[in-house]
């Protein structure tokens, strides 16, 4: 009886087994492939103006703008309380972080001490 369970379960394991590799290699080989080239999107750029003209009208809305400054005498703004901790000094890293590294090698002397 104990053999007829043992055999079912393995035969169980091994049509899962099965079934997931079957799974696997459907999906891996089903998959939409993309060639480089649909990846790449083009931004059409008539000329620097354009760029610039985007900037300058974002810049003019920005100078529209205006700031109430009542906000700043407004109680729940005066009850804001600041929670960041100040910063302890760091030493600062070396001035070129690209340049190679300086040599740690020891260099011997060759010639014999004096007595």
């Amino acid at each position: 009886m104990e053999q007829g369970k043992s055999n079912t379960r393995n035969l169980l394991v091994a049509a899962a087994i099965l079934l997931a590799c079957i799974g696997a290699a459907y999906f891996y080989l089903t998959r939409d492939t993309v060639s480089d080239t649909d990846l790449l999107v083009g931004i059409p750029i008539t000329g620097p103006e354009s760029i610039d003209g985007d900037l300058l009208s974002t810049l003019r809305e920005l100078k529209r703008l205006s700031l109430d400054e009542k906000i700043f005498s407004d109680p729940s703004f005066k009850s804001l309380i600041d929670h960041s901790r100040p910063l302890p000094p760091q030493t600062s890293g070396r001035l070129n972080p690209f340049a190679p590294l300086e040599s740690t090698q020891t260099v011997f002397s060759t010639s014999t001490p004096t007595r």
